[in-house]
């Protein structure tokens, strides 16, 4: 790779930043879920996710020469397309 001039580049992705009162909000949750906790039996305490799966999702690295200033990949043009998977887990 050296002798070629090629480099591992990672590919600038977007993600959500944190908003500004997250820790207040944090500490009102918990606050929420310590009052209500003894008032249910653990057989009705659970906890559900939903997570998107992509049928196509691109590498975050690709291989390209250095100094180069446009890095692209090539996808089949279904990174949209996903379906949900819902985890769930129960107090017992």
């Amino acid at each position: 790779m050296k002798r070629n001039h090629v480099v591992r580049r990672a590919v600038k992705s977007t993600g959500q930043k944190l908003f500004v009162n997250w820790e207040a909000t944090m500490k009102k949750y918990v606050y929420f879920v310590t009052q209500y906790k003894d008032n249910y039996s653990l057989e009705h305490i659970g906890n559900m996710d939903e997570v998107p799966v992509y049928f196509d999702m691109p590498s975050k690295f690709t291989m390209d020469f250095q100094g180069s200033s446009d890095i692209r990949i090539t996808t089949t043009g279904s990174e949209h397309s996903r379906f949900t998977v819902v985890l769930c887990v129960t107090a017992i």
